[in-house]
């Protein structure tokens, strides 16, 4: 992620995928926005490219998808993967979008796929913790000697100043 003129704001249960750059410019025309938002419930997939766009709640980007400066994505479209949304594309609500050298109509999305596409955004980053497995999960087992517990370590990492 790159804001170094401009913001990235990213929505609550958002997911963006392995290898992904977000970026934003330093200016645009007047009209366009030059930061990047993404809504709430998105799933950006893996080597996804975005660049001072706006996506809005619900929306799901495929894998190597290109978001152009200036496009807009609305409420709960779904992008093809290896889809290219050139700059100031607008994307309406509810569609199917994709295509190379440019993002093209596919079709409507249906009841079940709107809901489908909401519920990822929840299913996608649960799954990925669950279980036993989870390297980070705190367990109440005494620490070895030599070792810090959990508590010991940010206390003396994160807590203890020194002037």
């Amino acid at each position: 992620m790159r804001a170094e003129q401009n913001p990235i704001r990213i929505g609550h249960f958002s997911s963006i995928g392995d290898n992904c750059t977000v970026s934003t410019n330093h200016s645009l025309a007047h009209t366009i926005v030059s930061s990047v938002n993404i809504g709430k419930n998105v799933t950006i997939e893996s080597d996804c490219n975005l660049h001072s766009c706006i996506i809005d709640d619900d929306c799901h980007i495929g894998t190597n998808s290109v978001i152009q400066q200036g496009a807009r994505l609305e409420r709960g479209c779904q992008i093809l993967p290896n889809t290219i949304v050139r700059a100031g594309s607008l994307i309406p609500a509810g569609q199917v979008w994709g295509g190379s050298p440019h993002a093209t109509f596919v079709r409507e999305l249906t009841e079940q796929e709107l809901m489908s596409n909401y519920a990822k955004s929840y299913t996608n980053g649960a799954s990925d913790f669950s279980g036993s497995a989870w390297p980070g999960k705190f367990d109440d087992s005494p620490v070895s000697s030599g070792e810090q517990s959990m508590e010991q370590y940010t206390e003396e990492n994160y807590f203890n100043i020194k002037h």
